[in-house]
């Protein structure tokens, strides 16, 4: 007989107690299972079975861990289980509770044994070993498991096996129920997709087909209503058909989206695209694109036809844009539009929220502020407070941050030679990095690199510190534990607030980041590890 591998499996068993007596009655096992992987001999679990019994006391139900392993043959199964039938635990618990860990619990196996058996040999040929994969361990559990909606063998589920890479089901008994010829089997409540060939379908959980396979893709849609379609493609073509494959929606579409309210579709075709229901088309004429928005309890669409940029409502009748407002591009939760050869910004509830004052608007990384230009000067315009920073700046670079808090880059004309230099101000319009830089970058607005005629340094907003123009290049990264600097053809580390964790000593750099504590890097040709605290040891990090 093959050999099984170690596998051990936790029985959750059951007793309830008469109020003031330990008088054992037996009931139905509830499935709180957990594996023990790499374990060879099995043990009283002591920890698992008091934090469990103090959750379960409440409820007059107090429950029992036993752990068994699987080893090679129905003989010795058999007798490992005849042999925890009566447990005595220790009694180095509290007095209450160790009354009740020392009465005696009898094993009531949701599986019959001789079944439990039957379907470890069945499981062996067909898999054709008994060496189980640990990912495939969850079989056995199962068999134990009531609590399972999707796969619990007590709710009349069937388990999937493999063989020679074709997928197969087992019903209850361990008997085959579904032949192994699939390509995949997923399971979706009571039905299952199944896909043989590159062709998908539907089956039922007793095995008839619901579907065909004759679709090249598939995927289910819950209605708003409650009620299913399966949305499926034939080729490089979308269309929509019922539970009992009858057509809903031709499959002549190159795009078909479900947006989960009124029951509406996106679809693109011919290089056009419209909304509609599984009823009617609602578009009165196609687009060149659609990109529909979601406003309290309703969905609208902003549409380009020819350049021309629009919202809709979903009976596509009339225009939603202000009289004599146009649109110029939509940034976020936002609509940039001019009137009047004059811009302003205007909201999804088509409220203008900046007036239409400014020769140009530009949007920053925040929906609240606005990079605004006028007499070719630029400020910050703020939505929420409608205040605006003076109008001085000569060229407008970036932003950094959160929606209420950022860094606003501008350039500047310094000195008498009138040179562009960068600099930045925060929302309030207070300078915090000088307008003296040829250049500057930053990854979330703290930590901001500059550089000047080729050398590099770097302002810590958050903890006020600034590092000085020495570095022949210092980076700005994300989620990093030190930023990466470069001088004299060797890289080192360099802590956020200015302290150096290593000297520049390597020939390579790589990210130091909070997912990697510990980094391999060349110094010299060799390998050495690099700890967070800056400490070096010869050889490659250990994985």
């Amino acid at each position: 007989m093959k050999q099984i591998s170690a596998l051990f499996l936790i029985l959750v068993l059951v007793a309830e107690f008469d109020a003031g007596f330990c008088q054992e009655k037996t009931s139905v096992i509830q499935s709180t299972t957990m594996y023990l992987p790499g374990a060879d001999t099995h043990g009283s679990f002591e920890q698992y079975t008091t934090a469990t019994l103090k959750e379960r006391k409440r409820r007059s139900t107090e429950v029992l861990s036993i752990a068994f392993t699987v080893n090679s043959s129905p003989d010795q199964i058999d007798k490992l289980l005849q042999k925890h039938k009566t447990l005595q635990l220790s009694e180095n618990k509290k007095e209450k509770e160790a009354k009740i860990l020392r009465t005696k619990i009898t094993l009531h196996p949701a599986v019959p044994l001789q079944k439990f058996v039957a379907l470890v040999h069945k499981i062996g040929e067909h898999t054709q070993t008994y060496d189980i994969d640990f990912s495939r361990n969850e079989i056995f559990v199962y068999i134990l498991a009531q609590d399972d909606p999707k796969r619990g063998w007590l709710s009349g589920k069937f388990e999937v096996f493999d063989v020679e890479s074709k997928k197969g089901a087992l019903d209850f008994n361990g008997d085959t129920l579904i032949q192994p010829i699939y390509d995949e089997l997923d399971f979706r409540g009571d039905i299952i997709i199944a896909t043989r060939d590159q062709k998908q379908g539907i089956l039922s959980t007793t095995n008839k087909t619901i579907i065909p396979l004759r679709y090249d893709a598939l995927e289910i849609l819950k209605m708003k209503d409650a009620s299913e379609v399966v949305k499926v493609r034939e080729g490089e073509r979308w269309g929509i058909v019922s539970m009992h494959d009858e057509p809903l929606l031709p499959i002549i579409y190159d795009q078909l989206d479900y947006l989960n309210i009124d029951n509406l579709f996106l679809f693109s075709t011919e290089g056009k695209q419209g909304w509609r229901t599984l009823q009617k088309e609602l578009t009165t004429r196609r687009y060149d694109s659609v990109d529909p928005f979601f406003t309290t309890g309703s969905v609208l669409f902003f549409t380009s036809n020819d350049g021309y940029l629009d919202i809709r409502d979903k009976d596509d009748k009339v225009s939603l844009v202000p009289m004599g407002t146009i649109i110029v591009e939509r940034s976020g939760d936002h609509f940039i539009v001019k009137k009047d050869k004059a811009e302003g910004v205007m909201d999804l509830n088509q409220k203008i929220v900046l007036p239409t004052i400014y020769e140009n608007v530009f949007a920053t990384h925040s929906n609240r502020y606005w990079f605004v230009m006028k007499n070719k000067k630029y400020g910050l315009a703020d939505l929420k407070t409608s205040d605006n920073t003076p109008l001085i700046y000569d060229e407008k670079v970036e932003s950094f941050g959160s929606e209420e808090r950022g860094i606003f880059c501008f350039k500047l004309r310094v000195n008498k030679a009138n040179e562009l230099k960068c600099g930045a101000i925060d929302t309030n319009g207070k300078i915090v990095v000088p307008f003296k830089y040829d250049a500057i970058a930053s990854h979330d607005g703290n930590f901001i690199v500059v550089n000047d005629k080729q050398k590099y340094g770097a302002f810590n907003l958050e903890l006020g510190v600034t590092i000085n123009l020495e570095y022949d290049y210092l980076e700005s990264a994300s989620d990093v534990v030190a930023q990466v600097y470069k001088r004299n053809g060797k890289y080192g580390y360099l802590y956020e607030d200015g302290r150096k964790m290593t000297e520049a000593l390597f020939d390579e750099h790589q990210a130091f980041s909070t997912s990697a504590m510990n980094i391999s890097v060349l110094k010299n040709g060799n390998e050495v590890c690099l700890t967070a605290e800056g400490q070096m040891s010869d050889g490659a990090c250990e994985e």
